[in-house]
């Protein structure tokens, strides 16, 4: 499963700017792991990748997710997958074995749920990329990283709809959703999705499309990853992008309130060729300062004249002002927090990011926020700047195509709102447990403070384990199709962590 990841924005930010059950779950993983059983030698021997277990050198390494937040899980196995065929050794071992299983594509889980105690199927070797560009399509391997993906694409002038984070995992990412920078133009992620390879619990392999097994494949597209099978492969549709403008406004702090009004009021109604985002920023010792990004399918001299409420005098004037034209390529790039090249674009030591610790909770809005909810993100944004660890809100532009799709026509229900919210809590690995514990509860009480201004749905890809009533939240009217689905395909509940869908 993955989600959204941070470090393209973080990174850029930087550069620029002058379910308690869950956690528990994750907890009581992080002790010694079981002994390994006796017959472990004969998977490795029996799968075309490698097997990888506490006494080998590659452990730590092969074991570790995105978030430094879960360092201290440790499988009893990390089962690197080379084929859908060591997927299904791999799932019928543990199922043989008594073991539970957790399936990884990029290993960036909001949750920590691509981990546990027991055996990690990681498909990350399951990358390959093949671009079809007569049909503009591109097959993919479950384990592909989205930069990986843009890079084979930028070859041939194509785009797919995807998001920011460039070490984000394909799987996870598309079965959740998929929001990003020209999402409003085509869609999400999983809206793209024209076929996949799942294996289900049963070992099975499937073919998934709009003929094939196309309940599986309804619940595929938005359901969220992990909980209906192991993905090992996914045909997506992309796109021709021939010119490419993008954006940057920054006002100091007394203009934030003004700023996100007038965003609220523009961005979701925008054409579709214009995606934005709003974010409001801090960082311990600093003013905050409100943030205005985006990204257009267009000339730049049209892009200019679509920005013009946002640069009306009355909200003030912008410390910062970038309105440029550039290749989709290099906006990619930049957007992901790239060197100029895709090749800097992973994690240490093959690239040059780092991995994060941080914590997320997420919300919709479907009427525009009054006064009093944005002074409640204000108010939380300056609190964590005179705190140790920075403190984030990312309010991302739905309309467009998005909202289009009847929110039956695939699992992803989440079509009328306005624009997400995204709530960002960073910490240090040197944060003592009760620091942790009140960045925890400062997350949980702007989440409640908010309540009343929210439509009461959360993004699966951002997978919150603090969320009481994440079935309704995620899933919304289509909550019953989707236990139909997870009922027939896995009913002995073999794909389960905290937050997946119940047999019922």
């Amino acid at each position: 499963m993955t989600a959204h990841c941070l470090t393209s924005r973080r990174t850029f930010l930087t550069q620029t700017a002058a379910g308690a059950l869950g956690v528990a779950l994750l907890d009581a993983c992080a002790d010694t792991p079981a002994p390994v059983p006796d017959d472990i030698g004969a998977l490795a021997r029996s799968v075309q990748g490698t097997v990888v277990v506490p006494a080998d050198e590659a452990y730590d390494a092969s074991r570790l997710l995105y978030n430094t937040r879960f360092d201290a899980v440790r499988p009893l196995a990390v089962v690197k997958c080379k084929s859908a065929s060591d997927v299904q050794k791999a799932l019928g071992w543990a199922r043989r074995n008594s073991v539970h299983i957790a399936a990884r594509s990029g290993g960036h889980s909001y949750g920590g749920f691509s981990t546990t105690s027991g055996l990690v199927l990681d498909v990350r070797d399951m990358a390959t990329i093949e671009v079809d560009t007569t049909n503009h399509t591109v097959l993919v391997g479950a384990g592909a990283s989205l930069i990986d993906i843009y890079g084979a694409l930028f070859a041939h002038g194509l785009a797919l709809t995807a998001g920011t984070c460039p070490t984000v995992g394909i799987a996870g990412h598309a079965l959740g959703g998929g929001y990003g920078l020209i999402s409003r133009k085509f869609g999400l992620t999983s809206d793209n999705l024209l076929e996949i390879q799942l294996v289900t619990a049963a070992g099975d392999l499937l073919t998934c499309n709009d003929k094939q097994n196309t309940d599986l494949f309804w619940a595929c597209r938005g359901g969220g990853g992990g909980q209906f099978g192991v993905v090992t492969s996914l045909k997506l549709q992309v796109y021709a992008v021939s010119e490419a403008s993008y954006f940057r406004l920054i006002w100091g702090w007394p203009d934030a309130a003004k700023v996100v009004d007038a965003w609220q009021a523009w961005a979701p109604y925008a054409p579709d060729e214009l995606t934005s985002l709003c974010g409001l920023f801090c960082r311990p010792g600093k003013e905050p300062w409100v943030r205005v990004i985006g990204m257009y399918l267009g000339p730049v001299a049209a892009l200019e004249k679509l920005l013009l409420p946002m640069l009306s005098p009355a909200l003030g004037t912008p410390t910062t002002t970038v309105v440029e034209a550039d290749s989709y390529e290099n906006i990619t790039l930049m957007w992901a927090g790239c060197e100029s090249t895709a090749a800097a674009c992973h994690l240490a030591p093959q690239g040059t990011l780092e991995r994060e610790i941080y914590r997320a909770k997420s919300d919709y809005v479907t009427e525009p926020l009054p006064a009093a909810a944005i002074d409640i993100m204000m108010e939380w944004v300056a609190a964590r700047a005179t705190a140790t660890a920075t403190g984030y809100i990312l309010l991302d532009a739905y309309g467009g195509a998005l909202s289009r799709v009847a929110p039956d026509a695939t699992a992803f229900v989440h079509r009328a709102p306005l624009f997400s919210c995204q709530y960002l809590a960073y910490e240090r690995p040197t944060d003592t447990p009760e620091t942790q514990q009140e960045n925890r509860d400062g997350l949980n009480d702007l989440h409640a403070s908010l309540r009343p201004y929210m439509s009461g749905e959360a993004y699966q890809n951002y997978i919150d384990p603090d969320l009481a009533d994440w079935q309704h939240a995620y899933y919304g009217g289509n909550l019953p199709r989707l236990l139909q689905v997870k009922a027939k395909y896995d009913p002995q509940n073999v794909f389960r962590f905290a937050q997946s869908l119940p047999v019922v």
